[in-house]
């Protein structure tokens, strides 16, 4: 920093001798004792680096996993003033509560601190462990900055903030390759990479490489990562839904007829344990597929309890198992091909940091629910019939973009409409949604010409102005 960003006008001055004496403490300490700046390297791994939707951040579950794991590392060691420090607040979510799954089963988590670089400036911490996030995928954009930009400022604020020892986590090679030779960040790395420590984080981080023959007999422990290749993947994740308990939710982008069927046969076993299963993908034409098959692979996995969710933009290959198992990497679950793809398994003691992840991702399981609950209640009111248009024509409730309606089934030939009515809402919604949750008074329909929907309005407004959505 003082060479690149001060121009070597900054003087070291010497610390006072208790201060030198923790300062050794610190720095003897793991992880890697005896060094005071070290790069840890995940370019073997090549961790993907995703946008949430969310936040518009960027977030790297391979990084956090492996921030805290350093962090651990410390703490046992008897570090006790930790700061893993982000520019991103995705990641930095991600972390905070990887942090509290961990603190809610032992208390000294608690001292390990999670924050991102805007909001830790003008504090320091004896030890800093710096996650820069980046991966494939996205693209590197303003922190490559050069002199004076907003990106030598938040990587200045980084780096000074470590009384004692600071360790970097990076993809080097893909930095190295996306950066410009006028960044900063690029300029400080291959500065690290000449006068101190590069530690492969595949041989560091202590991931368990499974071979294919061996899933069925190894007795893992769960506290530890596993790093499964395309070959050994499949078996060891149909033995992970064999065991679910509650609930599955895989992010598969892609579908395929031959990789979904594959999953037949487990797919009938969850819906026989009555566990919930969800499916998250691409929009299929955005999957180029035929209406005739999209039309059968939903139908089909509709009868298995399967709940497919079309998201526009899903990048993530992901998959959670109640909660706590969580498979992450770069291969597509269900429409993978023979090709070299890489996924891992943590597992947490707690559903938080799934939580968070799946709400980075921008999906929402309990309103996805919800919304399904409401979908099979309008297909069976549908189904009991809901009375006839003006010509004698069925009608049909329907749940839109705008809210709920009532169409002739013959739309758009033809085009009579019936309003909402009190006793349907309450059949969707239940009786209490008639109600007002403010004052306890009864709901009305009204209808917003604004946003050309129906919604439910406080009968005693304008005294009481709450709404509830159709």
């Amino acid at each position: 920093v003082n060479k690149f960003v001060y121009k070597n006008i900054l003087i070291s001055e010497t610390k006072p001798p208790d201060k030198y004496e923790k300062e050794k403490l610190i720095v003897n300490s793991k992880p890697f004792p005896g060094e005071k700046v070290i790069l840890c390297d995940t370019s073997e791994f090549n961790p993907w680096c995703t946008k949430s939707p969310v936040y518009n951040s960027p977030f790297n579950v391979y990084n956090a996993f492996l921030s805290v794991y350093l962090a651990e590392q410390a703490l046992l060691s008897g570090v006790d003033d930790i700061v893993i420090l982000t520019p991103y607040k995705a990641q930095n979510r991600l972390i905070y509560k990887l942090v509290a799954d961990k603190a809610a089963v032992d208390a000294n988590f608690k001292k390990i601190i999670p924050a991102s670089i805007h909001r830790f400036q003008g504090r320091e911490s004896e030890l800093i462990i710096l996650d820069l996030v980046e991966g494939p995928i996205k693209k590197v954009k303003w922190l490559g900055g050069g002199f004076d930009s907003d990106a030598m400022r938040l990587i200045n604020v980084a780096i000074t903030r470590s009384r004692s020892k600071i360790i970097v986590i990076a993809n080097l090679q893909y930095l190295e390759k996306e950066l410009k030779e006028q960044s900063i960040l690029k300029q400080i790395l291959e500065e690290i990479k000449r006068n101190y420590l590069v530690v492969n984080a595949q041989k560091f981080f202590p991931f368990i490489n499974i071979p294919i023959k061996k899933i069925d007999s190894i007795n893992i422990d769960d506290s530890t990562p596993q790093f499964y290749n395309h070959v050994s993947f499949y078996k060891a994740f149909l033995k992970d839904l064999s065991q679910a308990k509650d609930k599955v939710v895989i992010v598969s982008p892609f579908l395929t007829p031959n990789r979904v069927s594959s999953f037949e046969t487990i797919f009938r076993e969850l819906h026989h344990k009555k566990i919930k299963a969800f499916i998250i993908t691409k929009p299929f034409k955005q999957q180029k597929m035929t209406l005739d098959f999209e039309k059968r692979l939903v139908e089909n996995l509709k009868k298995l309890g399967i709940i497919v969710i079309n998201k526009p933009l899903t990048h993530e290959k992901l998959a959670i198992i109640d909660g706590k198992i969580i498979w992450h990497g770069s291969l597509n679950i269900l429409s993978h091909k023979n090709t070299s793809e890489l996924m891992t398994r943590f597992v947490t003691k707690e559903t938080k940091f799934s939580e968070e992840l799946l709400k980075l991702c921008g999906i929402n399981l309990k309103k996805i629910i919800e919304e399904n609950i409401i979908e099979k209640k309008i297909e069976n009111l549908n189904k009991k019939g809901i009375g006839f248009c003006p010509k004698g024509h069925p009608l049909v409730l329907k749940k839109t973009s705008f809210g709920l309606f009532i169409f002739c089934s013959k739309f758009p030939g033809c085009e009579e409409k019936m309003p909402l009515t009190l006793d349907i809402v309450g059949e969707i919604f239940g009786e209490k949604y008639l109600y007002c949750e403010k004052c306890k008074s009864s709901m009305i329909i009204k209808f917003s010409s604004k946003r050309k929907s129906y919604f439910l309005g406080c009968s005693r407004y304008p005294n009481c102005r709450f709404t509830r959505q159709l």
